[in-house]
């Protein structure tokens, strides 16, 4: 399940539980792509989206490509 909040922002289950300390980091502590659930590092060099799309931290609509993956969460 994805969580829309206000200010927009898009937050699967395990971040949105997580959501105080995700959203309160600053983006030189984010992780790069490929990132994970709850502002987790993952290995390797595949996104799991699949899409294209700017740095971690920089706002992105990702529309479609969300529901097209998520079964990579």
């Amino acid at each position: 399940m994805l969580f829309l909040t206000t200010p927009v922002k898009i937050f699967s289950n395990p971040c949105h539980d997580d959501f105080q300390r995700v959203t309160n980091l600053v983006k030189s502590e984010l992780p790069l792509c490929p990132a994970g659930p709850r502002a987790t590092q993952l290995d390797g060099d595949e996104c799991p989206l699949h899409v294209k799309h700017p740095p971690t931290g920089e706002e992105f609509a990702l529309g479609c490509g969300v529901c097209r993956n998520a079964h990579t969460f």
